[in-house]
């Protein structure tokens, strides 16, 4: 029971880690099988880059918490200091990469939205001026109706 304890926690992280690692593979093949741009494709494969380093560093708290915990601290008291001294820097490191993550995914978002606004906005003005052409043309043409407003067949008969 008391191994069960000692190793639930880091059993977990190493599956989480292993699934997250999955993921991330299987995303970026996705991606970078997409046809995208030289910008989305360098965002993406740094995205990546992060995040793998990032799942990967999980497992790896995962085992470092086993290890701490057989580790006794009496006997090797520095030991024990210096290891789990690592091992939070370690944790400092993933949340500083998940910062960077959480900036970069922002930043390219936002960039993405306003790229969609200008898009969006061209759309809008070439609708308009295709609508605007359209009218002058009915009105050049008068539609196709006489004079009067009827169509031709209507007023040559009256």
């Amino acid at each position: 029971m008391k191994l069960l304890q000692i190793a639930l926690l880091p059993a977990v992280l190493v599956v989480i880690s292993t699934l997250l690692v999955v993921w991330h593979v299987r995303s970026w093949r996705a991606v970078r099988d997409a046809e995208a741009d030289e910008a989305d494709r360098d965002f993406h494969w740094r995205r990546f880059r992060r995040r793998m380093q990032t799942s990967i560093m999980v497992g790896l708290v995962g085992l470092a918490v086993l290890g701490g915990q057989l580790l006794d601290f009496r006997r090797h008291p520095s030991l024990y200091v210096f290891y789990w001294t690592a091992v939070v820097l370690l944790l400092l490191w993933i949340i500083l990469l998940a910062l960077a993550d959480m900036v970069s995914s922002r930043r390219y978002l936002q960039r993405w939205n306003v790229e969609r606004l200008v898009a969006l906005a061209k759309l809008r003005a070439d609708a308009e001026r295709a609508r605007s052409e359209l009218a002058r043309q009915r009105q050049r043409e008068g539609n196709g109706h006489a004079p009067g407003g009827l169509p031709p067949e209507v007023s040559d008969s009256s």
